[in-house]
């Protein structure tokens, strides 16, 4: 508004293009937290299947030395 408490078209139309220049920046940065958070999530995921992999590998290995070795009662 001027001084006269008229609305000012170009002030308006200013601080409606300042709003949508802050959106814009906004949504910018909540893509990209969003797509990091997405890698971090990958990464994570990756680990877990790594050590499940490892866990599995090393009981299938327990499991045939256990399997090869001459029971006690047998």
């Amino acid at each position: 508004m001027n001084r006269v408490g008229v609305p000012d078209p170009e002030h308006n139309a200013q601080r409606h293009a300042q709003l949508i220049r802050w959106a814009e920046a906004d949504r910018v940065k909540a893509v990209e937290e969003m797509a990091s958070l997405d890698r971090e999530g990958r990464q994570t995921y990756e680990i877990h299947a790594d050590r499940i992999r490892e866990a599995a590998q090393a009981d299938a290995e327990r499991a045939q030395r256990a399997a090869a070795r001459p029971h006690r009662y047998r």
